[in-house]
């Protein structure tokens, strides 16, 4: 007998409270700061860090009313 799998895919929304609690958790909360001695791999970092958080805020963040 053949067993039948079904795949389940779950979607979690953060909630703008959400969101913000884990913006506050990564290094360099409030946005990037480059100074004279960032390096070109740090500043990489954060610009990718801020990418991330604007695709999370497009299409994850649930905005509340």
């Amino acid at each position: 007998m053949t067993e039948k799998t079904t795949n389940v895919e779950h979607i979690r929304r953060l909630t703008d409270e959400d969101y913000a609690q884990l913006e506050k958790a990564i290094p360099g909360y409030g946005g990037p700061v480059v100074l004279q001695g960032t390096t070109e791999l740090q500043a990489g970092y954060m610009l990718g860090v801020q990418a991330v958080l604007a695709k999370l805020r497009e299409g994850y963040v649930v905005r509340s009313s």
